[in-house]
């Protein structure tokens, strides 16, 4: 009777444990429901900053997987950007920069964060919302080739014009000895 008395009180406990997890995850995403409804003060000033420079918003807090294979191993990561809007039929990622000083489109890591953009999303254009001097500004990259390659052009060059002077001069040297 004892082992029957021990195997209800291990089920009540499985079974209370997963009754108890389910209404935690019911909570956490009625709560996480609840912060993504209210959109904070400066998600309202973003959205009118937009609105007025004539932006249609189409989508917020805009979240796409990301897959980084390192040494084979593939690795899950979320590549997230504040705003894709819309004006005269082309696509913008929005990236919204807040604080106490304006934003440095030159900077590295804000660099990095919009070629991850350009790269997940496929826009027609980004977009550097900065509401502290409420401007945007619209950022696009070029990959110009690099200097080795040239020099490795005229590096080129010089050995073909090398050899066929080579090539002349030996013609040149066999008809001037007759040999040709």
């Amino acid at each position: 009777m004892a082992t029957t008395e021990l195997i209800f009180l291990f089920l009540g406990v499985v079974l209370g444990a997963v009754v108890v997890y389910f209404l935690i995850q019911v909570f956490l995403r009625k709560s996480r429901l609840d912060k993504e409804a209210e959109p904070t003060e400066a998600e309202k000033e973003s959205e009118d900053l937009l609105q007025k420079r004539g932006f249609k918003i189409l989508k917020r807090g805009l979240q796409a997987p990301l897959l980084t294979n390192v040494d084979g191993k593939t690795y899950s990561s979320v590549s997230a950007a504040d705003f894709l809007v819309e004006k005269e039929k082309n696509t913008f990622i929005v990236r919204v920069h807040g604080g106490s000083i304006s934003a440095d489109p030159t900077d590295p890591s804000l660099i990095r964060k919009f070629i991850e953009s350009e790269a997940v999303y496929q826009p027609d254009g980004l977009l550097l919302l900065d509401l502290v001097d409420k401007s945007i500004q619209e950022l696009s990259f070029t990959y110009p080739k690099s200097s080795a390659t040239v020099f490795e052009g005229i590096f080129r060059i010089t050995q073909i014009l090398f050899i066929m002077g080579a090539i002349l001069g030996i013609i040149w040297l066999m008809v001037y000895l007759k040999l040709f």
